[in-house]
């Protein structure tokens, strides 16, 4: 189930497997400007969508939900269904950049976000980032 919790950063993992790739070619010679820019560019999009402090979201998230280290290494379809809903409001508060843009189409629509009709301490923990 730690593989639903990390697909959060599907978008981070792919920046960080290109920027694997072109640190391989770099370390046999290839280093020509495009591929240093490409390189920088990946880079900052990769810092800048926090890509590497993700372990440390994850651990926090799943302490935050009561998500044992036991639990996380078993599969997503042996959990019990409040498990289930618990990794996947890990899921939801760990993605970077759609739970921004869904607050705000709900607060246009005059709801209190997505933590609307969630318990005090769940709404403050989705505003944390948690």
């Amino acid at each position: 189930m730690e593989d639903v919790l990390r697909s959060a950063f599907g978008r981070m993992a792919a920046l960080k497997e290109e920027m694997d790739a072109l640190t391989a070619r770099m370390a046999v010679g290839e280093s020509d400007e495009r591929i240093l820019r490409r390189y920088g560019d990946l880079t900052a999009r990769f810092e800048g969508l926090g890509g590497w402090d993700t372990d440390t979201a994850v651990d926090k998230v799943a302490n935050g939900l009561s998500i044992s280290r036991e639990m996380r290494t078993r599969l997503f379809d042996a959990l019990s269904g409040g498990e289930k809903t618990r990794v996947n409001l890990g899921h939801l508060s760990l993605h970077p950049r759609p739970r921004r843009h869904d607050e705000r189409l709900f607060q246009e629509r005059g709801h209190d976000g997505l933590a609307h009709g969630l318990s005090g301490r769940a709404q403050g923990d989705l505003r944390r980032g948690l």
